[in-house]
């Protein structure tokens, strides 16, 4: 969360804000410019937060995101 938001309040919203990144990673092509395989982390961060702060309905609500594991298929 951004700085001096409240992380519980955006918690309670987790299933909306997963439901946003999933149609979003269907809206718009994640991949690589050169290597469709390959996942744009700066794309898909940019992406996902934009979804999920029109989710919250807050500018700035979620600022990070991380990628832990990617798995694509080959």
């Amino acid at each position: 969360a951004g700085p001096g938001k409240d992380i519980w309040k955006y918690r309670e919203q987790q299933h909306f804000i997963r439901d946003a990144i999933v149609r979003a990673s269907h809206e718009v092509s994640l991949h690589q410019k050169d290597n469709f395989k390959k996942l744009d982390e700066k794309l898909a961060a940019a992406e996902c937060l934009k979804a999920a702060n029109a989710v919250v309905g807050e500018k700035d609500a979620l600022v990070t995101m991380t990628f832990t594991q990617i798995a694509s298929r080959t």
